[in-house]
């Protein structure tokens, strides 16, 4: 493992952090504070592959670089057509009103309460159903510039298949220091691009003082 690119790794996240404390999200609109948020949340993944490096837990390192990819993908969706939030939303609504309805088959073991509570939600999706707006990581990779969205073919669906789900390749595959120097290379690539786009859209229009 590249000692060096670890310890640059740790310096572009420090950047990060210093890039998005300059940010006033109050002055934003809600789909430009999504962004942040969800930037934050990448900054956390990128933070917890390099911990994780450290430790040798290669594997979950992929997974979560996985993940981080789907913040990357949302965050760039969003900047490049703020409307995209709509989609976003919708697909939390969705999914949630999905689950509700499959909870409702057996509410044995819950409370009294939370029972009643799941009947009204229910009750509610009946009277304003969620129709699906689509939303996708792969709908939200494609609406990113070429070079973010190449990501998506590239790395998003060999780690899904290698990494993030149980499946026979990521049950006979054991990653080695030498993936762990490529995640680290990756996660590089991310941070430089992510770091240039916010300064270029945000700190034009914000800055704490």
């Amino acid at each position: 493992m590249n000692i060096i690119n670890l310890r640059f790794f740790h310096e572009i996240l420090d950047e990060l952090i210093v890039v998005i404390k300059k940010i006033d999200c109050k002055v934003l609109p809600e789909s430009d504070r999504l962004v942040i948020n969800l930037v934050r949340k990448f900054h956390r993944n990128n933070f917890a592959i390099a911990k994780l490096i450290e430790e040798g837990l290669f594997e979950e390192c992929f997974s979560l670089q996985r993940l981080s990819l789907e913040h990357f993908f949302n965050i760039f969706a969003l900047i490049e057509d703020p409307s995209f939030i709509e989609n976003f939303r919708n697909n939390t609504e969705l999914n949630i009103s999905k689950t509700a309805k499959e909870l409702q088959k057996n509410t044995a073991n819950l409370t009294v309460e939370n029972a009643e509570k799941l009947m009204y939600l229910n009750e509610e999706f009946k009277k304003n159903p969620v129709d699906s707006m689509g939303y996708s990581i792969y709908n939200a990779a494609k609406k990113c510039p070429c070079e973010i969205a190449d990501f998506y073919d590239s790395l998003y669906r060999v780690y899904s298949l290698e990494y993030a789900h149980s499946t026979y390749a990521s049950a006979t595959r054991s990653p080695t220091e030498k993936n762990a120097d490529e995640i680290i290379k990756n996660a590089i690539d991310f941070l430089r691009i992510l770091i240039a786009q916010i300064k270029s859209k945000y700190l034009k229009i914000t800055k704490k003082e």
